[in-house]
């Protein structure tokens, strides 16, 4: 495909999906708040540590730095519609993301990219739980970087990126401990296949056991770089910080636990995404190796997201994050059988 049809292509995509997004009505619950702290930041120049906006007055423990500011931003720029506009440009940055992780698989990259974008649709909102999604979609492209070109000056800036990505994201929201999940499992990988020393096959290659310390170095790192936020390191701990209790979850309806009608009635792309990844890892092709048996790296990934599919219906949109460069990596090689640069 000629790379100004393609660029023709991927910028179209781009423009309809901010239109798109950015049509929604202002509605989620969390952003009156978010831009309420954001305009007392603006005037008072500091971070609020008391709650003004209550009537108890409580203590405030953890600020949306990044969130806030954007959305304070844009409503004094453009008001309602300029935050209409973030959350479609929001929404268009995590396309760009998961395409530029997959466009080396072909066409395919496309598919992939607007499937799992469609299937996250009804979540992308403008609220700070979307802002990490295009998040999770650049660590997933930094660590696919460095796995392709460990060892090399490329390499390690895309790890710089990661370190740099959870300091972002964790004063964007609190899911970054997500982000440091994905960065322990590649760090696990890569550390299975330096010991693993090509036994397992392509399930942990050897060619994926190098720059190892690296590896290790920048997930360190970006552990530290997780608690540089106003909550500090309790913020990685996840619901169970500041004495939240994971049962008490469930009594709130973005964190049930997904049900066969639930994905029937409300969400039956991301069952279908979901399914169809399965069947990627049953009957596709690496398209980079040619092997039938995923890395386990990849593998992973997909766990990771039916996981999150079992879990919570607020985890639906990591879940089809997680699968679309699986799914563009396993049928790449059928769509697209020229060998891959």
């Amino acid at each position: 495909m000629p790379d100004v049809l393609v660029a023709g292509l991927a910028g179209l995509g781009a423009l309809l999906l901010v239109v798109g997004v950015s049509a929604r009505k202002l509605g989620d619950f969390d952003l009156p708040m978010n831009l309420a702290t954001g305009r007392l930041m603006w005037h008072t120049g500091h971070i609020p540590r008391i709650d003004d906006f209550s009537f108890l007055h409580g203590t405030v423990r953890y600020v949306e730095l990044v969130s806030v500011t954007l959305y304070a931003a844009a409503l004094r720029l453009g008001g309602p519609l300029g935050l209409q506009i973030l959350g479609g440009l929001s929404a268009a940055c995590l396309a760009g993301l998961l395409w530029l992780q997959a466009r080396r698989f072909g066409p395919v990259a496309f598919v992939t990219t607007a499937l799992s974008v469609a299937a996250a649709s009804s979540f992308l909102v403008v609220r700070s739980s979307a802002l990490s999604f295009p998040l999770l979609a650049a660590v997933l492209l930094a660590l696919d970087v460095h796995r392709r070109q460990p060892g090399t000056r490329r390499g390690w800036q895309a790890l710089g990126a990661f370190v740099a990505l959870s300091l972002v994201w964790a004063n964007t929201h609190g899911s970054v401990p997500f982000g440091l999940l994905v960065g322990g499992m590649y760090l696990s990988y890569r550390v299975g296949c330096r010991f693993g020393r090509g036994r397992l096959g392509p399930l942990l290659p050897a060619s994926d056991g190098s720059d190892v310390g690296a590896a290790g170095g920048a997930f360190a790192v970006a552990v530290g770089m997780g608690c540089l936020n106003t909550a500090g390191p309790e913020l990685l701990l996840g619901p169970l910080r500041w004495g939240g209790k994971l049962d008490v979850l469930g009594t709130f309806s973005e964190w049930a636990r997904p049900t066969a009608s639930f994905f029937a009635d409300h969400e039956p792309l991301i069952a279908v995404t979901l399914a169809l990844a399965v069947l990627a890892g049953l009957f596709g092709r690496d398209a980079d190796t040619g092997a039938h048996v995923p890395a386990l790296y990849d593998l992973l990934l997909l766990l990771l997201a039916l996981a999150c599919a079992a879990t919570a219906v607020r985890l639906l949109p990591l879940s089809a994050i997680l699968v679309s460069p699986w799914l563009a990596r396993r049928v790449g090689r059928q769509v697209n059988p020229a060998p891959v640069v």
